[in-house]
């Protein structure tokens, strides 16, 4: 995840945020608690902006280290 210092945080946010429903992609880092940290800093998005209970709930269910 050092790649997320190198670059502007809007290509961090297109990474980790689905264009579709605003949720989070899914893949393996996800389930980190650090990528959920990082991940939790675009809920602003407008894509999220519907369903952001459902996705900070899954978010949290889903850390597993």
């Amino acid at each position: 995840m050092l790649l997320f210092h190198s670059v502007p945080s809007w290509v961090a946010g297109d990474w980790l945020v689905d264009y579709e429903d605003g949720s989070s992609n899914k893949w393996y880092f996800g389930r980190s608690r650090f990528i959920a940290g990082i991940d939790s800093h675009f809920d602003y998005k407008f894509e999220r902006s519907k369903r952001l209970a459902k996705i900070q709930a899954k978010r949290e269910r889903q850390i597993t280290f």
